[in-house]
Protein backbone atom coordinates (compact mmCIF):
# COMPACT_ATOMS: atom_id res chain seq x y z
CA UNK A 1 0.00 0.00 0.00
CA UNK A 2 1.29 3.39 -0.67
CA UNK A 3 0.86 5.88 2.26
CA UNK A 4 1.67 9.45 2.27
CA UNK A 5 3.15 11.39 5.37
CA UNK A 6 2.71 14.83 5.76
CA UNK A 7 6.23 15.28 7.99
CA UNK A 8 6.87 18.04 10.17
CA UNK A 9 10.12 17.29 11.69
CA UNK A 10 7.99 16.66 14.90
CA UNK A 11 7.41 13.59 16.90
CA UNK A 12 3.68 13.19 15.89
CA UNK A 13 4.41 12.80 12.44
CA UNK A 14 8.10 10.71 13.15
CA UNK A 15 5.80 8.44 14.85
CA UNK A 16 3.01 8.09 11.50
CA UNK A 17 6.37 7.50 9.84
CA UNK A 18 7.85 4.86 11.89
CA UNK A 19 4.27 3.11 11.91
CA UNK A 20 4.36 3.09 8.03
CA UNK A 21 7.36 2.14 7.96
CA UNK A 22 7.09 -0.88 10.09
CA UNK A 23 4.05 -1.94 8.59
CA UNK A 24 5.85 -2.24 5.28
CA UNK A 25 4.25 0.82 3.23
CA UNK A 26 5.97 2.36 0.58
CA UNK A 27 6.09 5.89 2.07
CA UNK A 28 5.95 9.27 0.74
CA UNK A 29 6.45 12.42 2.73
CA UNK A 30 5.42 16.00 1.62
CA UNK A 31 6.51 18.54 4.49
CA UNK A 32 4.95 21.62 4.12
CA UNK A 33 6.61 25.07 4.92
CA UNK A 34 4.86 28.07 5.94
CA UNK A 35 8.18 30.17 6.23
CA UNK A 36 7.75 30.60 10.03
CA UNK A 37 10.70 31.39 12.44
CA UNK A 38 11.45 27.62 13.15
CA UNK A 39 11.10 26.82 9.11
CA UNK A 40 14.92 25.70 9.09
CA UNK A 41 14.59 23.32 12.26
CA UNK A 42 11.65 22.08 11.11
CA UNK A 43 13.00 21.54 7.70
CA UNK A 44 16.45 20.35 9.44
CA UNK A 45 14.62 17.57 11.58
CA UNK A 46 12.33 16.32 8.76
CA UNK A 47 15.34 15.62 6.58
CA UNK A 48 16.91 13.71 8.96
CA UNK A 49 13.91 11.41 10.21
CA UNK A 50 13.85 10.92 6.33
CA UNK A 51 18.00 9.88 6.39
CA UNK A 52 17.37 7.96 9.72
CA UNK A 53 15.01 5.63 7.79
CA UNK A 54 16.81 5.44 4.43
CA UNK A 55 13.97 7.34 2.36
CA UNK A 56 15.37 8.53 -0.87
CA UNK A 57 14.76 12.40 -1.89
CA UNK A 58 12.55 10.58 -4.46
CA UNK A 59 9.95 9.67 -1.85
CA UNK A 60 9.91 13.35 -0.24
CA UNK A 61 8.27 16.30 -1.99
CA UNK A 62 7.95 19.70 -0.19
CA UNK A 63 5.82 22.90 -0.61
CA UNK A 64 6.13 26.53 0.15
CA UNK A 65 2.77 28.40 1.33
CA UNK A 66 2.83 32.35 1.11
CA UNK A 67 0.30 33.21 3.36
CA UNK A 68 0.72 36.89 4.34
CA UNK A 69 -2.21 36.92 6.14
CA UNK A 70 -0.82 34.40 8.53
CA UNK A 71 2.31 36.21 9.69
CA UNK A 72 4.44 33.82 11.60
CA UNK A 73 7.82 36.18 11.78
Amino acid sequence: MKVVVLQSGGLDSLVVLAGAIKHSHEVFTVRIDLNSRQSDRESSAAQAQREFYDLGATTHSEVSLDLPWFDTH
